[in-house]
Parts: structure tokens; sequence; C-alpha cells
């Protein structure tokens, strides 16, 4: 199975246009019928939902008009930022403050868990030594700590 992934050429939208190439069969190049052209598919962005065309250029267009007289190829991207893109828009839906800790946690690699920050946030207000990473984790995470904080002492 091969995975091809571009990225979307909407403005402001962050979305992916990601598909599987693995059957695309060049001797046998399905003709549209919506654009009249060969295409091998009709991928759509995985946020704004604009539809593309994958032809047979190994390439993905946009196409700006119907009779194929305007289009734009779109810039491919790794599957990694597909991956990070998702875990992201997981993260932003997220409520729940601990899960969003644990979430941000896993995706810088740190080894920390809920209570090693809500204790680093801690010292930091009492002015104690907190480490560079811990730090990153307070500044990026501190709405959710205060949430947390609140919560406990209620």
């Amino acid at each position: 199975m091969a995975i091809e992934a571009h990225k979307c050429n909407q403005p402001g939208c962050k979305g992916f246009v990601v598909f599987e190439n693995a059957d695309f069969d060049l001797k046998d190049i399905p003709l549209d019928d919506k654009y009249s052209c060969y295409a091998f598919n009709r991928p759509h962005c995985s946020e704004c939902d604009k539809e593309f065309l994958v032809i047979p250029h190994y390439i993905v267009i946009d196409v700006k008009d119907k009779d194929l007289g305007d289009w734009e190829q779109i810039d491919s991207a790794c599957i990694t930022a597909v991956e990070r893109r998702q875990k992201q828009i997981k993260f932003e839906c997220e409520t729940d403050p601990r899960k969003r800790i644990e979430m941000y946690i896993e995706r810088c690699g740190y080894t920390y868990s809920v209570a090693d920050i809500l204790q680093g946030y801690k010292e930091k207000m009492d002015h104690g030594y907190v480490s560079y990473t811990m730090k990153d984790c307070i500044s990026k995470l501190e709405n959710e700590i205060k949430q947390i904080l609140v919560c406990e002492q209620v």
C-alpha cells in the first residue's frame, strides 16, 4: 500500500489531500466523467473538503475551470505532517485539561506526568528552579494547569 499526501492550496486551510496510489494502473486510466480527462482519482481535502484530481503525471491538480484551461499543481507533503495535523486537531477538540496535558507531553516526547507538570507550576510560582522543558510545558499549558488547580481547590 502506498499512501500519498499533498497540501491543500485553499487560503487559510491546513488540510491535506490524502489517497492511496497502489492500485493505479497506467495501462488502464479511467476517463473522469466530470472533467472529461484522464484521472485516477478525485480525492478531497481533509479539512475544507475541496476536490482535486490525480492525473497520470504523478501530480495532484486543482482544476480552476471545467475545460481544464486553468489548473494548479498542489505541493506534496509527507505523511508525518498529516499525522501531526490530525494530532493537533484532536488536541484542539479535547476539553479535558488532564488529557490535553497528556497529549502535549506525548507530542513533545517528554517523560513528565500530569502531576509533574502541576508540581512544576507550583514551584515556578514559588520562584523555585524549573527546567527548560518544564517551562515549555507550563507556558503552553498554563490555562489547562489553572483549570485543574481550580477544580482541586473546590
